[in-house]
């Protein structure tokens, strides 16, 4: 067993996650639990015949920025949660009338959370607390890991779609596929399909960054090397963080 300063044991210490908060561990897998949810019923949808481009894209956008969430106030926290789960909730219902319509059984999958305005932030660290320590104790190591490799792929994938999309350009069969990585996690495969998902998505990746590296070269010019005076003075440089160079250039018109 592992123990604490004060002698308390720390389960996500003992499976090696102390890296991450608790709490930022638990409202990552309450995101993650409702990313796939949602996925699940996007993909049914377009079975179908019903395109959900809108949703796709906004569910790009918050798995891209899931790092963000530590950075937020628990009202801004739950109001996310709140989006994303009207969200699944919205898709779930058009799947299930469309199916009705069609004189067709829709498919499901299990409500693993509700959550209201009145929900507690507190009620909500328990449930991703509690699915946060099933996912250690319930899944052997190996797809354990490949499962984290798969999320941190999609969400790699995710940030590049959003800097493909500033320059007007779309890429949905990528998005797709990343959408189909989420909904991996809903079913039972073996650790070698999850394999080949991943290097599959990893090379629609590596192709989607060297897109976007040529559009970049297009508007901006080849990258050089330019001397940078050392010298320090009063309002020199404004610092600043990220890889998006359209806002870059916005912010440099701006100043």
């Amino acid at each position: 067993m592992f123990y604490n300063s004060s002698n308390e044991y720390n389960d996500c210490t003992a499976h090696g996650a102390c890296s991450i908060a608790p709490d930022i561990s638990s409202m990552y897998e309450i995101m993650l639990i409702l990313f796939r949810q949602i996925s699940f019923y996007i993909i049914n949808l377009k079975a179908i015949g019903i395109d959900k481009s809108d949703t796709i894209y906004s569910l790009i956008e918050k798995i891209a920025s899931i790092d963000n969430i530590k950075e937020l106030s628990q009202s801004q926290i739950l109001d996310l949660l709140l989006f994303l789960y009207n969200d699944f909730q919205n898709c779930k219902n058009e799947y299930k009338n469309k199916c009705k319509s069609l004189e067709i059984k829709p498919k499901s999958i299990k409500n693993i959370i509700n959550i209201t305005p009145q929900t507690s932030i507190s009620t909500i660290l328990k449930l991703g607390e509690k699915e946060f320590l099933n996912k250690y104790k319930n899944k052997d190591t190996e797809k354990k890991y490949l499962q984290e490799i798969l999320v941190s792929v999609i969400r790699s994938t995710a940030i590049n779609l959003l800097n493909f999309k500033e320059f007007s350009c779309d890429c949905s069969d990528t998005a797709d596929m990343a959408v189909s990585g989420l909904n991996l996690l809903n079913l039972r495969i073996s650790a070698q399909n999850i394999k080949l998902f991943i290097d599959k998505l990893a090379l629609c990746n590596i192709e989607l960054l060297s897109r976007i590296n040529r559009l970049r070269q297009e508007k901006f010019g080849m990258p050089q090397a330019v001397e940078v005076s050392l010298s320090t003075r009063q309002n020199k440089a404004i610092m600043v963080s990220g890889n998006n160079l359209n806002d870059l250039s916005n912010l440099l018109e701006y100043t």
